[in-house]
C-alpha cells in the first residue's frame, strides 16, 4: 500500500531541498512531484510561519519565484536532524 507523506514531512522535505540549493518553484515541483496546488498549499505554512522567504528571480522572463531559508528555518532544520 502506497502511503502518502504526512504534511510535517513535507515540510521537512521542502525545508531540505532549499537549503541544499534547491530553491527555485518549478525546482521544488520537479523534486517533491507534487501538483502545484499542492505545493502552494504546502509552502504557504513555511511563509508564514518565517521558515522560508520568497523573491522574484532576477533576469527570469516571468515571475519565476526563488525561497530561502530563514535562520529559523535553518535552526528547525538543524534541531531536526
Amino acid at each position: 500500500m502506497n502511503q502518502e507523506p504526512s504534511k510535517f514531512d513535507l515540510y521537512i522535505e521542502l525545508l531540505t531541498q532549499v537549503k541544499h540549493g534547491n530553491c527555485s518553484y518549478s525546482g521544488l515541483s520537479k523534486c517533491t512531484g507534487l501538483p502545484e496546488t499542492t505545493l502552494n498549499q504546502a509552502i504557504e505554512p513555511l511563509l508564514q510561519e518565517g521558515l522560508l522567504t520568497k523573491e522574484k528571480i532576477e533576469d527570469a522572463k516571468d515571475d519565476q519565484m526563488s525561497f530561502r531559508l530563514t535562520d529559523r528555518g535553518e535552526q528547525f532544520i538543524d534541531f531536526l536532524g
